[in-house]
Formats: C-alpha cells, structure tokens, sequence
C-alpha cells in the first residue's frame, strides 16, 4: 500500500486526492464512494461533538473552555 492509498482513505486529504484520482483513473469508483462515506462519517462526528461542547459550556456555564474538560463532555453518554 502506497502513499497515495492511503491519502485516498483519510477524511482530511480525501477531498482532495479522490477527484483527481478518479478523473484520470487511477481509482474506482468503489473507492471513491468508500473515501466519501468516510469523509461524511467523519464530519458527523466532529459535529456531534462540537454540539455538545457548545451545549454545555457556552449555553449553560459560559465558561472559557478547557481542553480536558471537553473531552471528558464528549466521552460522556446522553
């Protein structure tokens, strides 16, 4: 497995190697619909956490946030 392959699969540098790879054909399209999948699973989830970062800290406490302290509200349940 090369670099490339691996850029292909990565949410953060899919956008931009799949296009490219799949106009000029050096992907399928399989591939190319698995990347997307993954690139919008990705974005769910960095969305869901942010939501409930905000939630807690800036429309209930309206406290600077800290680091810690928003892992430990997205590791938690409900």
């Amino acid at each position: 497995m090369n670099i490339c392959s691996i850029l292909r699969l990565v949410p953060f540098t899919a956008p931009f190697a799949i296009p490219a790879d799949v106009l000029i054909g050096n992907t399928s399209i399989m591939i190319a619909v698995i990347s997307t999948l993954l690139v919008i699973l990705s974005t769910a989830v960095v969305v869901f956490a942010a939501a409930k970062v905000y939630k807690a800290f800036v429309l209930y406490r309206g406290e600077p946030l800290k680091i810690k302290d928003a892992l430990r509200i997205v590791k938690r349940k409900g």
